[in-house]
């Protein structure tokens, strides 16, 4: 609800109370005697509550519910305890609906579409009208609170759902995640690997099974060792300690030329797959 402001009201109007460095405080009177040549608009209760009124009438006018995407409609369950039905569901809502003039926004509330949900979130769920009677295009971005945003989105194109994609995945050790991202034209993954502790001035591999991958690279950036009796980290070096780390024969492989093995190494991938 708007604010309503009201106009302030006092016992003694335009009194000051004046305090002298030497003390012994008194009272006075102020009043404007400028002799304005334009008066200007009033700051009071009644300018304001207008200007209000105004901006209200406008919001309502261009954004139905506030939210600026047109009519806004709430569903808080649809009877799909693993979210395996949301597209046949939207399939079925917006094709019941004979035209669409306008881009709806819906609230879905802890609704299990994909990996980031089921911790309290919603989303945003637009659908947008095809003149040429081509099948309707359906973006969906769900916004999933776990100590932070993580945003997922989804989206169905000339009649085909594709599948989630992450701006910004919560990394849990072994899923992997499609992202928005993209490179030479295809959508990167991202997968995070526990490669355990680190080797003891040799070469050290784990396979990392990413057999689809064609394009693939370690983010150094996202890659930390840490203490294994210790909370903190640091980012993975490659110096005189830390020789190289590669990817090769579907391994990523740590040569140290000294001893680390107290140290341990999360290792995170970033790559594309032939079958995009």
């Amino acid at each position: 609800m708007s604010t309503v402001f009201v106009d302030r009201e006092s016992a003694y109007p335009n009194r000051y109370r004046v305090i002298p460095e030497s003390g012994n405080p008194y009272y006075i009177i102020l009043e404007r005697d400028d002799e304005p040549v334009t008066p200007g608009t009033p700051l009071n209760a009644e300018t304001f509550n207008g200007m209000r009124d105004e901006i209200d009438a406008a919001l309502a006018s261009k954004a139905p519910a506030g939210f600026g995407y047109g009519e806004y409609r709430s569903i808080s369950h649809w009877n799909d305890e693993d979210g395996t039905q949301l597209e046949a569901n939207l399939d079925s809502f917006f094709n019941s609906v004979d035209k669409l003039d306008k881009v709806y926004r819906f609230k879905l509330v802890d609704y299990p579409a994909c990996e980031a949900s089921g911790q309290g979130g919603f989303a945003d769920i637009m659908c947008s009208d095809m003149s040429d009677g081509t099948p309707r295009d359906i973006t969906i971005v769900y916004y999933a609170l776990m100590g932070g945003v993580t945003i997922a989105t989804k989206k169905k194109h000339a009649g085909v759902w594709y599948p989630w994609e992450y701006v910004n995945p919560t990394m849990q050790l072994g899923v992997e995640y499609r992202t928005t991202e993209r490179y030479m034209g295809k959508p990167v993954y991202y997968k995070l690997f526990d490669f355990g502790f680190m080797p003891n001035a040799t070469l050290k591999q784990i396979a990392h099974g990413l057999n689809e991958a064609s394009y693939i690279a370690v983010d150094s950036s996202r890659s930390i060792i840490y203490l294994d009796n210790s909370r903190g980290g640091s980012l993975l070096p490659i110096n005189e300690n830390i020789q190289y780390l590669n990817l090769s024969d579907g391994c990523i492989s740590i040569k140290c030329s000294v001893d680390l093995s107290e140290y341990h190494a999360y290792i995170f991938l970033k790559y594309t797959k032939i079958t995009d």
